[in-house]
């Protein structure tokens, strides 16, 4: 018995001394082969993982993983966690998360890493940069401030405004489309072009003594505009100055020297108009679709009515031509379908095409002697007229067409006027200028230092000049010669034409020529 336990003790222990080795390098072998046996432990537990049936819970990790002794992993270990006692990473580095009751804020530096500081938002600039007063003009003599709480903008200092034809660009320009009133203050001698048109909202313009020019389509499409007061000083309305400023219903325009073309175009709320005297011509389209334009009077400073100066004013009813006017340009009255009552002074010479074509309410005319052209469909179209006094010969020297359209007018309805014949005779002189007074002053002569008439006619005289030396001029009403200073000596022929115009009872002479000289020595 005591053999047999010896010897089962005996290779009990060989048995444990020659497993010892083993143990020993299969360890080693493992740590070896830690990292390799890691990624197949990892990509085979994707798999089951994979493979497991939907709902199963995840499992424990193996007991084997767990046992590997710590200090046989080796140190690069990438699963190993750090320590609590890690070193903790530079302060800059750190990247903080705004707290919950603290916005973040934007970098505001200008450094060139960092990055510059955000552009403002379009709105948040425009308002920062927007300024409710300044100078402005040329000299900078001129003042601008634009009051926010009445929303009202006053000019003033010395001075002329600038133009600034259609690219707005006035110092309150961003004020524009909320300006309700304007003050233009004494010292402001002009209103530049452009400078407060489409002014959406404004209501009240008050304009100072001293001013003498309203520029071309300074407030055109105001179109809530109610009235203005132009004062006396002002000589010139622009062009387009008041164009399309349909809540204006009457104005008064004290002797201004020119009223120029679209002046009061497509105000259609406008009713009464006065006008002094003043204004030579009433400029093209001036009163276009003044729809509700009923009467308006024509000054004797007026010499011309421009093309369409009242065309489309569907609600004029009475106008009155004063003979100063020479000529009535084409389409000055068409359209005005509420027409009844017209008046063409004895002077009035020239009537152009269509004129008043398309009155459709006019029943008479009466055509002066002074008329010496009609130009074709005068009348067309004045469905209306039936009574017509004409002189026999402008009627046949007119076109066939003058009363085209006119269907209730019939040969009975004709008038001729009974006139007596205006003779003149005309001869010319030869006046004498001394050339030492010329040198030094302009000289002017009396009409009968040139022309001798025998008779000379009845009614007002008309002068043309035709031909001569460009320094000396012929006055159109008066026949006044004027020489120039410094003209050189010499003989100079100068050619015009007379015309007497006679008057109601008398006829026009017609134009005669005639030559006369001048000697300057």
């Amino acid at each position: 018995m005591k053999m047999k336990r010896m010897l089962a003790s005996l290779v009990a222990m060989a048995i444990i001394i020659g497993m010892t080795p083993a143990l020993v390098f299969a360890a080693e072998d493992e740590g070896e082969s830690t990292e390799t046996e890691a990624v197949v432990t990892a990509t085979e537990t994707e798999k089951k993982e994979d493979e497991k049936p939907a709902g199963t819970k995840d499992t424990e990790p193996s007991v084997t993983e767990e046992t590997i002794p710590e200090e046989t992993k080796p140190e690069d270990t990438k699963d190993t966690e750090p320590s609590e006692t890690a070193q903790e990473e530079p302060e800059e580095s750190k990247v903080t998360e705004p707290s919950e009751t603290e916005e973040a804020q934007p970098d505001v530096t200008d450094d060139p890493v960092k990055g510059k500081l955000p552009e403002q938002s379009d709105s948040v600039k425009a308002k920062k940069d927007q300024a409710t007063s300044g100078k402005f003009g040329k000299d900078k003599k001129l003042t601008w401030n634009f009051d926010e709480s009445t929303n009202t903008l006053t000019v003033g200092g010395t001075g002329a405004m600038p133009d600034c034809y259609t690219d707005y660009k006035t110092p309150w320009k961003d004020y524009r489309s909320v300006i309700t009133e304007v003050v233009i203050g004494s010292g402001v001698t002009s209103i530049g072009y452009y400078n407060f048109n489409q002014c959406g909202n404004l209501e009240k313009v008050t304009l100072s003594d001293g001013l003498k020019t309203i520029g071309d389509f300074c407030f055109s499409d105001c179109r809530n505009l109610q009235g203005i007061s132009i004062p006396s000083s002002v000589t010139k309305l622009g062009v387009g100055a008041f164009q399309n400023c349909s809540a204006i219903k009457s104005i008064a325009i004290p002797g201004v020297n020119t009223i120029a073309d679209m002046t009061f175009a497509g105000c259609s709320s406008l009713e009464t108009v006065t006008l002094e005297n003043g204004p030579d011509a009433i400029g093209g389209y001036a009163f276009h679709s003044c729809s509700s334009l009923k009467n308006i009077n024509i000054p004797d400073s007026v010499t011309r009515l421009d093309w369409a100066c009242f065309f489309n004013c569907t609600s004029l009813e009475k106008i009155s031509i004063p003979g100063t006017v020479k000529e009535v340009k084409l389409y000055a009255f068409e359209g005005c379908e509420a027409l009844t009552d017209v008046t063409i002074g004895y002077g009035v010479q020239v009537l152009e095409m269509q004129v008043f074509k398309d009155c459709i309410a006019l029943e008479k005319i009466v055509i002066p002697a002074s008329v010496m052209t009609l130009e074709y469909e005068v009348f067309a179209g004045c469905t209306a007229l039936k009574d017509v006094t004409i002189s026999k010969d402008l009627l046949k020297s007119s076109p066939s067409d003058i009363f085209y359209g006119c269907t209730s007018l019939t040969e009975a309805g004709i008038q001729y006027l009974n006139l007596a014949a205006n003779p003149m005779t005309l001869k010319g002189k030869t006046a004498k200028v001394k050339y030492k007074k010329l040198k030094k002053k302009t000289q002017t002569l009396s009409v009968s230092k040139v022309i001798t008439f025998k008779p000379k006619g009845q009614g007002p005289l008309t002068f043309r000049k035709t031909y001569g030396n460009k320094k000396i001029t012929v006055n159109s009403s008066t026949g006044k010669v004027t020489i120039k200073k410094k003209l050189k000596k010499g003989t100079y022929k100068v050619r015009v034409k007379v015309l007497a115009l006679g008057s109601e009872t008398v006829k026009p002479t017609g134009w005669k020529t005639v030559t006369f000289k001048i000697r300057v020595k």
